[in-house]
């Protein structure tokens, strides 16, 4: 079934396991990115043939296109992992910001919001430092856009 590759996984699949050959070429990724993925992402998990082929079931399908279409925006694997875990970036720097600053993290359905806990003491620097505000301003609106549902 070698015309498989050009038809998109949503339209009309009849069949349920696809080859990492036939699912790279319906996801648009090379079988050594799934490889990579699978290894990044523990959630994805193809089921292995007798003879340790991969097989992705058509349900994992979108799945791997939105990691695709993730990467494609600049988002890496582990941000990728993050997302489809809890549906949302968690911010990583410590931005010297208070957690009142911080952007509201959207919550996922059916779980109730935690207390955001204190930021650790920052370290203070020897020297003075130079003036940050821009350089915070620009931080800010980055974890702001970063910390919106994707659509």
């Amino acid at each position: 079934m070698r015309g498989a590759g050009s038809r998109k996984p949503e339209a009309g699949i009849e069949r349920l396991w696809f080859k990492i050959g036939e699912a790279s070429e319906l996801v648009g990724a090379s079988p050594k990115e799934l490889r990579y993925w699978e290894d990044r992402i523990p959630e994805i998990r193809p089921r292995r043939s007798q003879g340790k082929l991969r097989y992705y079931h058509r349900d994992e399908l979108p799945r791997l296109l939105q990691i695709k279409a993730w990467l494609a925006e600049g988002l890496t694997v582990l941000d990728c992992r993050q997302l489809m875990l809890h549906g949302h970036l968690t911010p990583r720097l410590d931005l010297g910001l208070d957690p009142e600053e911080l952007p509201a993290q959207p919550i996922p359905k059916g779980r109730k919001a935690l207390p955001l806990r204190p930021l650790p003491a920052p370290i203070q620097a020897v020297a003075p430092a130079p003036d940050l505000e821009p350089l915070k301003a620009a931080l800010r609106e980055l974890i702001e856009r970063l910390s919106r549902p994707v659509e």
